[in-house]
Parts: C-alpha cells; sequence; structure tokens
C-alpha cells in the first residue's frame, strides 16, 4: 500500500512538472496580432530613407535577447533606429544610445506581444511589421533585420514574419496564462 501511494505521488508529481513546463514552453507560441498604427510614437520622425522601429520591453527574455543583439550590431549606417521600450528600460538604455539608437519609454497602447519590429519609408509609410525571425527569439536564432531592411531598399517582397515572444496586453496575459506563472503583474 505505502508503495502504492509512493508511486501515485510521483507520477502526480511527474505530471505537474509536465504540464508546466509544457505550459511555459506554450505561451511563447502565440501569435500575436499587433497594429503599429495604435502606438504613438513621441520622437518619430522620418529624415533619412528609413525608419526602424524595434518594439521591446525589458520583462521579456526574447526583447532582451533582441536588446542585446542590437548592442553587438549597433546602429545602421543612414536608417534612424529608434527602441520604444513598453515600460521602463533600466538595464540597455544607455548602452543603446551609446550606439546611436533613439530611446523612449512608452505605455502599453494596444500592442499584444513583444519583440516587434517595424519598418517606415522616408514619407512614413510603413514596409514592414513584424517579427524578428521565422521562429520564436533564442540565444541561437539568427536575426533577420538587416535582411528585411535590405529586400525592401531593393523593392524585394520580404516575408512577414508573426511576433512571437512575450505577451505585453492585459486581455492576452489573462488569456494565456490565467494563474499568473509567467507573467506576474
Amino acid at each position: 500500500m505505502r508503495q502504492l501511494v509512493l508511486s501515485i505521488f510521483i507520477f502526480a508529481w511527474a505530471a505537474g512538472i509536465s504540464y508546466a513546463i509544457s505550459f511555459m514552453h506554450g505561451m511563447h507560441k502565440v501569435e500575436f496580432q499587433n497594429d503599429i498604427s495604435t502606438v504613438k510614437f513621441n520622437s518619430l520622425q522620418f529624415k533619412e530613407d528609413y525608419a526602424i522601429v524595434h518594439l521591446l520591453t525589458e520583462e521579456c527574455g526574447c526583447s532582451q535577447i533582441i536588446a542585446e543583439y542590437l548592442i553587438q550590431r549597433g546602429k545602421i549606417d543612414d536608417v534612424k533606429e529608434f527602441v520604444y521600450f513598453i515600460g521602463q528600460s533600466k538595464e540597455y538604455k544607455q548602452d543603446l544610445e551609446a550606439k546611436g539608437f533613439i530611446i523612449e519609454e512608452i505605455e502599453n497602447q494596444f500592442i499584444q506581444g513583444v519583440p516587434m519590429l517595424s519598418i517606415f519609408s522616408k514619407d512614413g509609410e510603413l514596409k514592414y511589421s513584424g517579427g524578428y525571425s521565422q521562429s520564436i527569439i533564442t540565444p541561437i536564432t539568427k536575426i533577420q533585420d538587416k535582411k528585411i531592411l535590405s529586400q525592401i531598399k531593393k523593392n524585394i517582397s520580404s516575408e512577414k514574419f508573426v511576433v512571437q515572444g512575450c505577451a505585453t496586453s492585459k486581455s492576452i496575459i489573462g488569456q494565456i496564462d490565467p494563474l499568473r506563472i509567467k507573467y506576474k503583474r
């Protein structure tokens, strides 16, 4: 009898841990439907040929990977690059500014999830709005922002990637994480 109880306990524990891990991984497979036109960009101006907007939050591991990637690669010449953080930027702001990025902290304005890449032409026309890669952002993901920009500059149709990463909208967070396992706020 004692061994049966122990076996049931171990089975329940393993099942619970498996469920939690699957649940946490599944949260990153959500495809967010962001509408960049709803965001109020205070400093967004179009003086160069193109403007790139990186929409991130420091609370998201995927956004942190993008921020570190941007710091490593630096600003692209002849392109104005903006990094808009939903919420505060404590860790990356100074390093990104030192590399030539324009940083702004904004409140969430109907953005469901990040990280998100948007590319605008000089006249302010949105040329691309989506994700950075075909898959979720990890430390080994090949970030495609420069390739997408190059294709746009050559008038080549670029593949649009969906935004996959971390939820920023309270309603989406409530749907994908009702127990607040990942999203503590």
